[in-house]
């Protein structure tokens, strides 16, 4: 367990390193959200079903295909998802979505996961993107790991042109957001 715990970290902090120099290989294709956002609560919903959580995905409106790296995208969502279902509790739901906007530069399509969660105290909300940020710090390293899932979160997603996100209030759930630019 130690051993594959330490492996974890050793390639969490390759990724970061990688991406801090603008270096992270990224193999582009266009993709449908929906589909992304599919395949991942899928690959959840036995592991929400265990802890006694409801994964699903939202009703979602038609949407344009984006231009990702499906591998990358897929681990900041299954990151997000996977720290939802460990801060809700049993009776609880986490939920994907995903819905148009448009900024200055164009239209985006932005995906997120929202949980009803014990929420993040404001406090800790500036700082869950940072590297090594745990908002409780009484949690041990193997049960919650290094700190670095959004941390690598954030820069797989700047590497796509997005942005990151969230919105939080204790005992009220968390909802982490992404945007990202339409595929052209």
């Amino acid at each position: 367990g130690e051993t594959a715990l330490l492996e974890r970290l050793i390639e969490d902090l390759r990724v970061l390193a990688l991406a801090d120099a603008g270096q992270l290989p990224l193999y582009w294709e266009s993709v449908a959200p929906g589909s992304l956002l599919n395949a991942v609560a899928r690959s959840f919903q036995a592991q929400g079903r265990d802890s006694g959580i409801v994964v699903r995905l939202a009703d979602l409106p038609p949407l344009p295909e984006i231009e990702v790296d499906t591998q990358r995208i897929s681990q900041v969502l299954g990151n997000l998802v996977a720290n939802s279902i460990r801060h809700t509790p049993t009776g609880g739901t986490v939920v994907l979505n995903a819905w148009l906007g448009h900024v200055a530069q164009g239209t985006i399509v932005c995906l997120s996961v929202s949980d009803t969660g014990t929420g993040i105290a404001p406090e800790d909300l500036p700082h869950i993107f940072d590297r090594f940020y745990r908002a409780d710090p009484s949690r041990t390293r193997s049960a919650g790991g290094a700190g670095l899932g959004l941390a690598i979160a954030k820069r797989i997603i700047e590497a796509h042109q997005g942005v990151i996100w969230a919105e939080s209030a204790p005992g009220q759930g968390t909802t982490v957001a992404f945007a990202l630019p339409c595929a052209v």
